[in-house]
Order: structure tokens, then C-alpha cells, then sequence
């Protein structure tokens, strides 16, 4: 596992990297006060990383990310950052594992008409998720 550093925009971004499998898969951690990729992932990331390329990203205002906030749309600024990072590093597609607070963003991405992610698979972990009727019998179909 290999802990990394890249431009996501104006965004100094960390992420920890394993494995070489085709099909990619990104960790999204929870939200709590210290709250990191390797705090929530840290025994996952090496056995998820025998069937997938696994990114376990630092979200904004997380980890060795950058600590910056929108006080207008957090929710819509760290999932742009997301997208961002992706086409960063050039994963077209991938799957994604969140808990908590990484949970609620990975469902509500997968409930968009139009997915800014281009979301292979999703399982959440305590993802609270968007508090909308719609967005529940969608996911619920």
C-alpha cells in the first residue's frame, strides 16, 4: 500500500493506492473528527487490493488532504472533488465501498438521474444518504 500525493485541481490530495486489478475500486471514509482513508480502511485496503485497484482517498478537509470547506454546497464540493480526482488519474469507471459519511455521498451519487461519478457498484457502510422520498424508492427499486 502506497500512501500518495496529487494535484486534483487546486487541491493537494492524499490517497493510499493498492493492487493492480482492471476493475478499480474507490474507498470513501467516514466523517468523524480525524477521520482519514487509513483510519476507516486500513485493514480492507490489502485484501480488497487482491481483486481490485484500490484508491482510498482522503476527502477534502480530511486526512493529508487539503483543509478547505464550502459553506455553500460541502456535499456538492467534495463530490465534484471526487469526479475530479478520477479524471485526475484517468479511472474511467469504478466501484465504491463508503461508510458513513462517505456512505451517504456514494448513494446519493448512485440516486442522480445523472451520475457525476461514473459508478460501476456501490456498497455503503452506515450511509445515512439524501433524506428525500424520490432518492429512497429509486434505491429501493
Amino acid at each position: 500500500m502506497q500512501g500518495k500525493f496529487v494535484m486534483v485541481g487546486n487541491i493537494k490530495t492524499h490517497y493510499l493506492q493498492c493492487g493492480s486489478g482492471e476493475r478499480s475500486l474507490i474507498l470513501l471514509h467516514s466523517g468523524e473528527h480525524g477521520a482519514s482513508a487509513e483510519n476507516s480502511f486500513e485493514y480492507n485496503i490489502e485484501p480488497l487490493s487482491r481483486s481490485f485497484h484500490v484508491y482510498a482517498i482522503d476527502m477534502v478537509g480530511f486526512g493529508q488532504t487539503d483543509k478547505l470547506f464550502d459553506f455553500g454546497n460541502v456535499r456538492s464540493f467534495r463530490m465534484n472533488h471526487i469526479r475530479d480526482f478520477m479524471t485526475c488519474l484517468c479511472i474511467e469507471k469504478a466501484s465504491f465501498i463508503g461508510c458513513s459519511t462517505g456512505g451517504g455521498l456514494v448513494l446519493e451519487v448512485a440516486s442522480m438521474d445523472s451520475s457525476i461519478w461514473n459508478v460501476e457498484k456501490i456498497v455503503t457502510v452506515s450511509g445515512g444518504g439524501p433524506n428525500n422520498q424520490d432518492v429512497h424508492n429509486v434505491l429501493n427499486q
